[in-house]
């Protein structure tokens, strides 16, 4: 497997076991993953060459005990061969004397599946459902889809259902269910099921009728979710992780866990978003002709800092090329952490503005709503102006003028 986000390249002691390799001395050094918290022991260095046709290519190796790949190529290699990833064509090319070479590769990782196994003694109580930890090779997960094991293949007493679970550092919590009159035990490394990539739309979630005698898993009994799951960043991830970290029941915990991660979008401030609303921000000018200004002086810096600013609300669609008659000047406030914050002089298009009427609550009557509760709920989004849409009519009233050119909001922009 191809990693480019792996710095070095990585091989399991069993895999290596199968090639002829020059000597490996032994060492002590340690490999942090991704998850910036779970590491892996290094057992030593081995040089191989990986061939690709004629071309042979040398790749300095990571020795490990164990990992989810048997062989995983990282940057290193990447760099060192200057490697492309075409990913419209499902290939890699490589530089050689032979000149460029392209290798196929399966972009598919559907293949990849783990075992889940027990990691203590479970004495599963009669007619009653428990809480397993288990353990998988993998480091971290934020959704993965489990199939357990077929009772009547393997014989085991106990009935388990599909489901999606989060991993974390190796460890994973999932739910057995004892049909019997008696206590069941589970040895310790039992194989519990498999874990495998979980796709963008899956059928799934059998749910068992816990007050039958029999493991019949017949299709009357299944009851089918549809789950529709989108790719989610591993910041968010953590978050949720930190915010229930104060939860110390583990069924609880989990149970949490996936209802918060069902609304991760929610919660994923690393891009910017726009509410899906059909209600649209309105500029009533009534009859008033277009008013237009000059922009403010800039020194070359300021200029600079605008222009990257321009750039990035260009390509998050905030803002858009204008030929629009009015125009307002562009303020830029220095942050205490150095950044800037972009502002707009709208007091001459407030001035030809209808303003909106409505009652705001006084001090008195907002104390009065809030008393006699004891839990408050507060709710702030993250940059929640530029989440509004604008309606098309009224864009390019909101129009900016620099010394670079004229742009307009899609969204309902700052203002000092």
């Amino acid at each position: 497997m191809i990693d480019t986000g792996a710095t070095h390249s990585f091989i399991t002691q069993g895999a290596l076991s199968t090639l002829y390799h020059s000597g490996m001395p032994p060492c002590d050094r340690i490999a942090q993953l991704g998850d910036g918290q779970t590491t892996l022991k290094i057992l030593g260095e081995v040089q191989l060459f990986l061939q690709f046709n004629k071309v042979f290519t040398p790749l300095n190796v990571l020795v490990v005990k164990t990992m989810n790949r048997d062989f995983i190529v990282g940057s290193d290699w990447c760099t060192k061969n200057a490697a492309r990833i075409d990913y419209e064509k499902n290939q890699v090319s490589i530089r050689s004397s032979y000149g460029h070479i392209f290798i196929p590769y399966h972009k598919s990782i559907d293949c990849l599946t783990l075992d889940v196994k027990s990691i203590n003694v479970i004495h599963v109580p009669p007619r009653e459902s428990y809480t397993v930890q288990a353990k998988v090779e993998l480091s971290s997960a934020d959704t993965v889809y489990f199939s357990p094991v077929d009772p009547i293949q393997s014989e085991k007493s106990i009935v388990m259902s599909p489901s999606l679970l989060h991993i974390n550092n190796y460890t994973t919590y999932l739910e057995v269910y004892n049909p019997h009159d008696y206590t069941y035990t589970l040895p310790m490394n039992t194989l519990l099921g498999r874990v495998t990539h979980t796709p963008y739309e899956m059928h799934s979630c059998l749910l068992f009728d816990t007050s039958r005698d029999t493991l019949s898993l017949s299709p009357q009994h299944h009851i089918f979710n549809t789950i529709e799951l989108e790719q989610k960043s591993s910041e968010t991830s953590n978050t949720i992780d930190k915010l229930i970290t104060h939860i110390k029941n583990v069924p609880e915990q989990q149970q949490l866990r996936l209802i918060l991660q069902q609304h991760m979008k929610i919660f994923d401030i690393s891009k910017i978003t726009q509410a899906n609303t059909h209600i649209q921000h309105t500029i009533n000018t009534g009859d008033s002709l277009p008013i237009s200004s000059r922009p403010y002086p800039r020194t070359i810096e300021q200029r600079r800092e605008l222009q990257d600013e321009i750039q990035k609300m260009t390509q998050t669609n905030q803002i858009r090329p204008s030929n629009s008659p009015w125009s307002s000047p562009v303020i830029i406030h220095k942050k205490k952490d150095g950044g800037i914050r972009f502002l707009v002089d709208y007091r001459k298009l407030n001035s030809v503005t209808k303003k909106d009427c409505f009652p705001q609550p006084t001090t008195e009557e907002l104390l009065n709503r809030l008393g006699g509760h004891r839990f408050y709920t507060k709710l702030d989004l993250k940059s929640g102006y530029f989440q509004l849409p604008i309606h098309e009519t009224d864009k390019e009233k909101t129009a900016f003028i620099t010394q670079d050119g004229l742009w307009e909001f899609n969204v309902l922009p700052q203002v000092p």
